[in-house]
């Protein structure tokens, strides 16, 4: 399962309808801070080098004051949990969304 279908399937066991790409789901809802994150929202990234086009997606599941953790597949790991301060992560970071 890519990114953006494992969002798609999480969502859509609460109801809620969402675009099937990562590049479409980054225009849904509000773009929101990411000071202001919230467990179900998501957050988007650019992991391309030399490309900040929005690639990749993840489900914030804990969010504190300068804390925030997401639930995310990658191709090489499959559906794991890492946290925003990771270097490669914080980096590739571009945009929050809140869809709910």
């Amino acid at each position: 399962m890519d990114c953006s279908g494992l969002v798609v399937t999480a969502f859509s066991k609460e109801n809620v309808t969402l675009p099937r790409t990562t590049g479409d789901l980054s225009t849904r809802g509000d773009w929101i801070d990411v000071k202001d994150v919230q467990e179900g929202d998501l957050l988007f990234f650019a992991t391309s080098k030399n490309n900040r086009s929005v690639n990749h997606v993840g489900i914030v599941t804990n969010s504190r004051p300068g804390y925030v953790e997401f639930i995310h597949s990658t191709t090489s790991r499959g559906v794991i949990t890492s946290k925003l301060s990771e270097r490669y992560w914080y980096l590739a970071y571009v945009q929050a969304r809140r869809v709910m």
